[in-house]
């Protein structure tokens, strides 16, 4: 009897043996399969995927557009301005018109010749420093000419066309200056296309085989699978459907991939969260360390409709959290088409593709080209990185910007112009390191020039550190109560704080 129990549980660890042993040799002949149907059905497209003349004309495009910038950037430098040519241009017209046909002309150019002509330049002189014809006719500068006043009013009319033909070329210049820019972006953003990330197809064919058949597993096809990397972290793109009738969610696609790349990652912005039998295109991205929540609170100025200011929160599949404020001249509906220009032109030029320093500059050669005069807004630029805790701030003629860590709060203040005051605007950023738990506070102008405080910066610095909270809503509420709580509660112009926290996931 003993002997056959043992007779029994050897059979059945050997059927067991066999059975694990066949399911291994299942899944290694269907990793062969998938293998194999990539080599045969897929590996034309990752060929086709990055063609080396396709990138070569790309660059060959961009180096094109390029030279033809640098052109405009030539006709864009402006010429020295000769005040002696305008005088001659002037000196000549004058005379033309006033002593050629005038009976006492011998008399002034031939014994007087060279007090005539220094009294014409003089009066010249007298007209470029913006002189008006009552104080022009007071103290003649040509002795003893009958037709002075006709003079004195020919050089006015004349100088005004000179200095409108200075408007109409400055202008010019102003304008070849921006289409320079934008074909130089054009050129970095195609140069950019062409270098952005590698194909990793090739390298991975077993990796890419794992992934097919670890979606397999889930009950899903994938088609097109490629692998590629950008700033040396992963991102995985494909097409993706159901076997069979139904929806699988597609966190159940997402664990699939992780599985095979033993990496945590995550859906690119606007996927389906359902997977059907019709094929949807998916990229997946490496995960970043950190999230980002976001608190507003706003005030409009008294008296007011609308907020003059605009703001914008937006996330790219790159792993980077972008925060935009921009404060409109002034308040009301005109501040606030202004204002929200400049934030939603960033934001698509940024969505786009473009980098920050050409889309900032983009933007604000649009409001040079399409704003009135003195009329401008400022912009507050922020960039967290999401896998680092990076934090990459431009200020152009905004507030000061505070970062909170813990108690300790840190002041921001650099700027340069608004946007839209000058064509030629400089793109300069400062770099601060963030980590878990820390808040960026920005704010417009409104909430701290009315502080009636010695130093504003400083006092808002401290109602930013007094205040205990992980909220990053209750953070920015708390900061504008505050603030309104010492101006009495009467706001003097809108007011806006963005509160942006961080925390590892």
């Amino acid at each position: 009897m003993v002997r056959g129990i043992i007779a029994f549980a050897c059979g059945g660890l050997m059927a067991f043996s066999v059975i694990v042993f066949l399911q291994y040799l299942v899944g290694v002949l269907s990793r062969a399969h998938i293998y194999t149907h990539l080599n045969k059905k897929k590996e034309g497209n990752i060929v086709l995927t990055r063609k080396e003349p396709q990138n070569q004309k790309m660059e060959s495009f961009a180096y094109a557009v390029n030279g033809l910038s640098d052109a405009f950037m030539m006709m864009s430098q402006p010429k020295p301005k000769q005040i002696a040519d305008d005088v001659g241009m002037l000196e000549q017209e004058l005379t033309g018109k006033f002593c050629a046909s005038c009976d006492a002309c011998v008399v002034c150019w031939n014994e007087n010749r060279m007090r005539s002509l220094g009294g014409i330049r003089a009066l010249l002189h007298a007209v470029m420093n913006h002189g008006t014809k009552e104080e022009l006719m007071v103290d003649p500068y040509v002795e003893n000419c009958h037709r002075y006043e006709g003079m004195v009013e020919e050089a006015l009319q004349a100088f005004g066309r000179l200095e409108l033909n200075h408007a109409w070329y400055n202008r010019l210049q102003e304008n070849r200056y921006v289409i320079a820019q934008q074909l130089d972006a054009m050129a970095g953003l195609v140069e950019e296309w062409a270098k952005a990330r590698t194909n990793m197809d090739q390298k991975s064919k077993l990796l890419l085989s794992q992934m097919i058949y670890e979606v397999q597993e889930k009950g899903l096809v994938v088609e097109d699978l490629h692998l590629y990397e950008e700033n040396k972290r992963l991102c995985v793109e494909g097409y993706v459907s159901c076997k069979w009738n139904g929806g699988i969610p597609v966190k159940h696609y997402l664990a699939a991939i992780e599985k095979a790349l033993h990496k945590p990652m995550r859906v690119g912005k606007d996927a389906k969260t359902i997977l059907t039998q019709e094929p949807v295109f998916l990229s997946l991205y490496e995960d970043t360390k950190y999230y980002g929540l976001q608190g507003i609170a706003t005030e409009k100025k008294t008296g007011s409709f609308i907020n003059g200011d605009s703001f914008s929160f937006f996330a790219l599949d790159d792993g980077n959290y972008h925060i935009c404020l921009s404060d409109g001249m002034g308040s009301g509906v005109r501040a606030n088409q202004e204002s929200e220009m400049v934030v939603d032109l960033l934001q698509k030029f940024m969505e786009a593709g473009f980098r920050k320093e050409i889309a900032i500059k983009l933007m604000n050669s649009a409001m040079v080209l399409q704003g009135e005069e003195n009329s401008y807004s400022t912009l507050d630029y922020a960039m967290i990185d999401l896998y680092t805790g990076q934090l990459e701030l431009i200020k152009i003629g905004g507030a000061a910007t505070f970062i909170k860590r813990k108690e300790n709060v840190e002041i921001i203040s650099d700027g340069t112009l608004p946007a839209g005051a000058d064509v030629h605007i400089e793109v300069e950023s400062v770099k601060k390191q963030m980590g878990n738990g820390d808040f960026l506070v920005m704010v417009t102008d409104g909430v701290i020039e009315y502080l009636h405080a010695k130093e504003p910066n400083a006092s808002l610095a401290e109602i930013i550190a007094a205040i205990k909270t992980d909220n990053a809503g209750v953070l920015a509420e708390k900061i504008l109560e505050q603030v309104m709580i010492l101006i009495g509660g009467h706001a003097m112009d809108d007011m806006t704080v963005l509160v942006t926290g961080i925390w590892e996931k």
